[in-house]
């Protein structure tokens, strides 16, 4: 109780309780409280700080990434929304020196949530600008927030609780920028895998005197050297292999960490081969045949790869091709090695070096392990170019989620029986380049309606103008049980989550202003009950063209530079048609009353209009619109052809 008392203080003002100065260290005062033992005051301190600094130079950042630390080491739920508002905060410090100079390593603590591509681009505005580059990490935390209806960035606490848990477990070396080794950087970017193996690797005599047995007389003075040489190469590095099935569709993404040989540290591996010395692949020291010559590091390296064949077909396929240089030298050595990267390695190696890259590249840029127990929901976007009041173009991203029968299967398990116990948050964050820029716009759309054969979908409509130079869009949905709390549960997520859903634009649409006689895009839909036409858009948009059968076809169409008479007046003229697909033949048949024609007029160069089209006795089916639009005033005509699918719901 006491707990959920302070959090309500600490987002109250503060400084009435705690009268400070503001040229006062409120870091230091708050690391003093917590040595002493007294967390809770220390982020109290910090807090009242939050609320008196208004200056950003003044911002000392070295306050939010310790107050969101303590929090996510602390499991303190109840302040998660208090550490992401006092992360964002530290963010936003323009001070200089000492300030700058944390910052800057902050920023680099990020790396996990891009790709590698992308942290490039941060590393390089980092180098001209922190501040702007500190910006940059603020905008894709805000992206990156999977509930954005509340205040709290739950992926944002996660990645903390994973920076803690890096730093406490992950410390046989600390060459990273969180003073660990380098597992913490996978773990923070997917957090733990399904499968971890570890060991170290051994000198298996027997196995190795069986391998140069294949090839050589055991026996032979220049084979006992062999073996010798083989023995001094061998260190028993430890080894650490993890695995994640899942993440790619390119395959199982396999992670090595051990001794690299060269360094003695204890890091990612590239290839098994890191693990042995180079001078251990001198062909001088090794034994030669008349198809090449079989190194100490070759029999090593043949050694590990079987060690380690059970794990996974990345180590077990390079075994395998090394049985096949054993059995057949003479085809196998011609292309047995070449020398790179300080190490003889073999073609195959780097081959399956490769794949694996492939696969990472295929995997997601970041992983939340939380989000992954909610059930998903699908969502899909499509858009649609049209033009504001001064012909400058905008798009309408009309979203679609189909929450519906995750909702049905939550009613049955929680012996529901309203769907209004239920409610739906849409948003998408737009994101221009180097991050610099950001924006979200959110809509709670009504619940989708239920009926037989087509499942109808929750939308929402947002308007984005072409003025906001965007590369990016990330639409999300969450479904919430209104009768739940939103406090965290027994995870980090609200107990009132019960599932999620995303979609991503990276590629947009670059529509340009238009001098001449135009159209829109046309949206098709259809209506529910009797459409109102004072709405922007009176009907559910068919992102997908398909209309059920208990509706008429609904458009939504806008024309702009047409000519104006003498009278100042513009004049549309609209002619409509529908044509069925004959099955299996390719072709169109006219259907009856399959036209209608439409006039507008109006004292603008632009007429944006919607009209319903009666569809009267047509059996489900693929149908072709199309539509005839005719400035009358210049004479000008523009044909637009429109394919719509009618589902049968009885």
């Amino acid at each position: 109780m006491r707990r959920s008392v302070l959090v309500v203080l600490l987002l109250l003002y503060s400084s009435f309780l705690y009268a400070q100065t503001t040229n006062e260290d409120h870091y230091e005062k708050g690391i003093e409280l917590y040595h002493e033992g007294d967390l809770e005051e220390a982020l109290q301190t910090w807090v009242d700080a939050f609320y008196q600094i208004k200056d950003t130079s003044l911002i000392d950042p070295r306050i939010g990434s310790t107050f969101i630390e303590l929090v996510a080491r602390n499991r303190m739920t109840s302040f998660y929304q208090a550490a992401t508002e006092m992360y964002y905060w530290a963010l936003s410090s323009t001070g200089e020196g000492e300030k700058e100079d944390f910052l800057r390593k902050e920023i680099l603590k990020n790396e996990p949530i891009f790709d590698e591509y992308e942290f490039d681009d941060i590393e390089k505005l980092l180098k001209k600008d922190t501040h702007h580059a500190a910006k940059a990490i603020l905008r894709k935390w805000e992206s990156m927030d999977p509930t954005p209806g509340t205040r709290t960035n739950e992926r944002l606490i996660e990645h903390w609780e994973r920076i803690v848990y890096s730093k406490e477990y992950f410390t046989k070396a600390d060459n990273t920028i969180f003073g660990t080794d380098d597992r913490a950087k996978l773990y923070i970017k997917y957090g733990r895998p399904e499968l971890i193996f570890k060991g170290t690797l051994e000198h298996d005599t027997g196995v190795i005197y069986s391998s140069v047995a294949t090839v050589a007389d055991p026996s032979s003075d220049e084979v006992k050297k062999l073996l010798e040489e083989i023995l001094k190469s061998h260190y028993p590095a430890e080894y650490e292999v993890w695995i994640y099935p899942f993440l790619s569709n390119e395959g199982r993404l396999v992670k090595i960490f051990g001794e690299k040989n060269s360094t003695l540290s204890f890091q990612e591996i590239e290839v098994v081969s890191d693990f042995i010395p180079s001078f251990a692949f001198n062909k001088s020291k090794g034994y030669s045949t008349p198809g090449g010559t079989y190194t100490p590091g070759f029999f090593l390296l043949h050694s590990y790869l079987e060690q380690l064949s059970t794990f996974d077909s990345y180590f077990s396929g390079q075994f395998i091709e090394l049985n096949q240089i054993l059995s057949f030298p003479t085809e196998g050595m011609t292309t047995v090695k070449f020398y790179t990267d300080g190490g003889w390695v073999f073609p195959f190696v780097r081959k399956k070096e490769a794949e694996m890259h492939r696969i990472s590249i295929d995997a997601p840029t970041s992983e939340s392990t939380y989000f992954k127990s909610l059930d998903e929901i699908d969502v899909d976007v499509r858009e649609y170019g049209y033009y504001d009041e001064e012909g400058e173009p905008f798009t309408f991203y009309v979203m679609n989620s189909y929450p519906l029968s995750r909702m049905l299967d939550f009613m049955s398990k929680q012996e529901r029986e309203d769907l209004k116990d239920y409610s739906l948050n849409h948003s998408v964050s737009l994101i221009n380049e180097n991050l610099s820029g950001f924006q979200k716009m959110k809509d709670n759309p009504e619940l989708p309606f239920l009926s037989k054969s087509m499942a109808h979908p929750a939308q929402s409509i947002f308007k984005v103008s072409s003025r906001f130079n965007y590369e990016k869009l990330s639409f999300s949905i969450q479904l919430y049980d209104k009768l739940e709390s939103n406090e965290p549960g027994d995870s980090l997520l609200p107990k009132s989550l019960l599932a999620t859903g995303k979609f991503d634009i990276n590629e947009t649409k670059k529509p340009k202003p238009v001098n001449e006689f135009d159209l829109s895009d046309v949206m098709l839909g259809y209506q529910f009950d009797e459409a109102n036409f004072q709405d922007e858009i009176p009907f559910l948009i068919a992102i997908d063209d398909k209309i059920p059968d208990f509706s008429n076809l609904f458009i939504h169409f806008q024309a702009v530079n047409l000519s104006l008479n003498t009278e100042q007046i513009s004049n549309l003229s609209i002619e409509l048609s529908v044509e069925e697909k004959k099955r299996g033949l390719g072709i169109f048949r006219r259907s009856k009353k399959n036209s209608v024609t439409a006039n507008y007029q109006g004292s603008s160069s632009q007429i944006r209009e919607s009209l319903e089209f009666e569809l009267v006795d047509r059996e489900a089916g693929k149908y072709e619109l199309t539509i005839k639009f005719t400035d009358k005033n210049s004479g000008i005509s523009k044909l637009k052809k429109l394919p719509f699918e009618l589902v049968d719901t009885e």
